[in-house]
């Protein structure tokens, strides 16, 4: 099962377009790097080097389509945590997760022609 991560993404003229990157399978090494990130990081207490490691790690798992500073600009402060927290839990092998950062409850659902599928 396939993963999609939409993000933001505003071009030098300033113009924001939402691009989808998507990744059909993940390597082992990510469930190891998830582990043992879960076992040395301390999520009560985020400290810049330790979002700077977790936004790193889902350009990693990602396959680099996407830049950390894309990432960060990408998203949303709220959407930040969950969104990694839902990379990593389809890095641990979590039925049931297609989107990293799927729209809110309450967020109406729209087709938009500026997205543009990125990746394989």
């Amino acid at each position: 099962m396939a993963l999609t991560l939409k993000l933001t993404i505003t071009d030098d003229k300033g113009k924001q377009k939402e691009k989808l990157y998507t990744i059909n399978k993940v390597k082992a090494v990510f469930l190891r790097k998830a582990l043992e990130q879960d076992m040395r990081i301390d999520y009560t207490e985020m400290k810049l080097e330790v979002v700077d490691e977790l936004v790193g790690f889902c350009v990693d798992v990602f396959g680099h389509q996407f830049s950390a500073d894309e990432f960060y600009e990408g998203l949303n402060t709220d959407e930040l945590f969950q969104t990694v927290g839902r990379i990593k839990a389809y890095c641990r092998g979590v039925q049931g997760i297609t989107e990293a950062n799927p729209p809110a409850a309450d967020e109406e659902i729209e087709e938009n022609q500026d997205t543009e599928p990125v990746g394989k």
